[in-house]
């Protein structure tokens, strides 16, 4: 991939574009990133406020804080092709999982007067069109209970 098709894509990217030629060089940093926009409109859609984008506590990050009512609800995003053998929820594995529990930890150490949270993932999913949709998964049990 050219550095050209690279700095088009990013362009797009914030020009909220979403043309095939550019999507089909884009590189897969650039499609999650796409990817977590999605969500977050989706989200926003459903009534969520948005606190935080990419928190990050060393080199640990979480996607999307949100506010669900009174619930803070911490959202990883997962950004899949259509056919994709395996979907977003199972593309989490145990590494993954070890983060981001450690950064969830960090950030409700920091942040005062939470009494409930829940972990989400959305999956935004590429259609064969070129546009995105997303499935949200809510409440999932990622992390064993005595984590908590």
């Amino acid at each position: 991939m050219s550095n050209r098709w690279s700095w088009q894509a990013i362009w797009a990217l914030l020009r909220g574009c979403k043309g095939s030629q550019i999507l089909a060089t884009s590189s897969t940093a650039v499609k999650g990133a796409l990817g977590e926009k999605e969500a977050k409109r989706h989200l926003q859609g459903k009534g969520f406020k948005i606190v935080k984008r990419n928190w990050r506590k060393g080199r640990d990050e979480i996607d999307l804080i949100c506010l669900d009512g009174e619930t803070l609800v911490f959202v990883e995003v997962r950004t899949r092709k259509d056919g994709a053998l395996i979907s977003g929820y199972h593309s989490i594995g145990p590494k993954k999982k070890r983060a981001l529990l450690r950064v969830c930890k960090a950030y409700l150490r920091q942040a005062r007067d939470i009494c409930h949270y829940r972990f989400d993932v959305v999956e935004a999913r590429w259609l064969p069109n070129e546009n995105l949709t997303c499935l949200h998964y809510e409440n999932v049990a990622l992390f064993p209970n005595r984590s908590h």
